[in-house]
């Protein structure tokens, strides 16, 4: 632990971001089974609505430096063609 008066504030600082980092990671994860599920069920209309709740929350994860913006692309393609190959 730290002693300093300032190292000491910015730990509380780092927690409370960690927290709120990983309460929008776990959302994203969640929105992303969803989506998993209305593939695999072949819920093309619902999935097309996911596929774009998704790609809005790792675009803002990614503006935020929660997580790295080609990863956040990566993602968004990887969903994207598994769409396109369920429309055909």
């Amino acid at each position: 632990m730290p002693v300093i008066k300032s190292a000491i504030k910015q730990l509380r600082k780092n927690v409370k971001a960690r927290e709120k980092n990983a309460l929008e990671r776990r959302e994203v994860k969640k929105s992303m089974k969803m989506l998993e599920k209305y593939l695999k069920d072949k819920k093309y209309e619902e999935a097309k609505k996911q596929v774009a709740i998704v790609a809005s929350q790792l675009d803002r994860m990614a503006k935020k430096n929660i997580i790295h913006p080609n990863k956040a692309a990566r993602k968004k393609s990887q969903m994207m063609k598994k769409i396109n190959t369920l429309g055909k």
